[in-house]
């Protein structure tokens, strides 16, 4: 796939890739919310992963967006926000809550949406 940002496909890939960084930070650091609550550079980690995404869900083509209402773009923009704007009072258990719940979702969300789209954008190279 190509890698311009002004590809259509581009920021689907990117999320999906982002998605994957939070688990192996969750395999790695530990997959219970002690472990997340105790470990500053844990929460760190994982809150520019999601940053991230909400970056690149703000840059999703529109008609990918039309195309695919279930997925919560805008609630992914909303989340960055706070992030961003608000690091120091950040709710973390809302974060952690965005790890264990959005983030799967989301991430299957992705790799389908990939997976229906990829022969598209490969062939629109």
């Amino acid at each position: 796939m190509r890698r311009d940002k002004g590809y259509p496909g581009y920021w689907i890939p990117r999320m999906l890739e982002y998605c994957s960084r939070i688990e192996e930070i969750m395999s790695v650091r530990g997959e219970e919310m002690d472990d997340f609550m105790s470990d500053r550079d844990y929460q760190e980690l994982c809150a520019w992963q999601l940053s991230q995404i909400g970056e690149a869900a703000l840059q999703v083509d529109p008609a990918i967006k039309e195309k695919y209402p279930e997925v919560e773009w805008q609630e992914a923009v909303k989340f960055r926000n706070v992030l961003i704007h608000n690091y120091g009072n950040i709710d973390l258990s809302l974060v952690w809550f965005a790890l264990t719940e959005d983030i799967p979702t989301l991430k299957r969300q992705c790799e389908r949406i990939v997976s229906e789209n990829e022969a598209l954008w490969t062939r629109a190279r």
